[in-house]
């Protein structure tokens, strides 16, 4: 898929957030960095959607794993190129996430507009979610804000997204190449 100029590969296998890093690095892609409300829409607003959709919601939700995680010592939560999350990034939690899970949830996934969503109800005594979801209005507005990141613990699967930019005078830059 080509969108403002990068190109994104879309799975639909199921990894981890490492293996799936790993499947994007050998693409010569990474997993995807939001830098924008735009790119933060993208897969809900362009004429995608209806693939994006269709894919994502019949796995588990819509759930993919994103580009960022607070892997390193300092327990910051960085996207895959090195940066920081911006506060305008930061924005895009899902309200009650990052969670944490007692420090299990170290990756962040990022859902599916037309998805379901649970929590935040908070945690029972064992870490777990304890269940619940949002009114559907209140659910629906919270993802139209592009509020849809929560964190995961790092071993779950889910699908997830590349992004790489086209090479110089490649036929991807005007988007007739397939990112395979």
């Amino acid at each position: 898929m080509y969108y403002n100029h990068r190109l994104y590969f879309i799975s639909t296998a199921m990894e981890n957030w490492t293996a799936s890093r790993d499947d994007c690095l050998e693409r010569d892609a990474d997993l995807i960095v939001i830098n924008s409300r735009e790119e933060q829409l993208c897969c809900h607003d362009n004429r995608y959607h209806y693939y994006l959709k269709q894919e994502f919601v019949s796995m588990l939700g819509g759930t993919y794993w994103i580009g960022l995680s607070k892997r390193d010592p300092e327990g910051t939560w960085k996207w895959v190129d090195g940066t920081n999350m911006t506060n305008m990034t930061s924005s895009f939690w899902l309200p009650g996430e990052p969670s944490d899970n007692y420090g299990a949830e170290n990756c962040a996934v990022k859902l599916e507009r037309g998805g379901p969503w649970r929590g935040p109800v908070g945690r029972g005594p064992s870490g777990r979610r304890s269940g619940g979801r949002l009114s559907e209005g209140r659910g629906q507005l919270v993802r139209e804000l592009g509020m849809d990141w929560m964190d995961g613990s790092c071993a779950e699967l889910f699908p997830w997204i590349c992004e790489k930019a086209p090479g110089p005078g490649s036929s991807e830059q005007r988007g007739s190449v397939d990112f395979v």
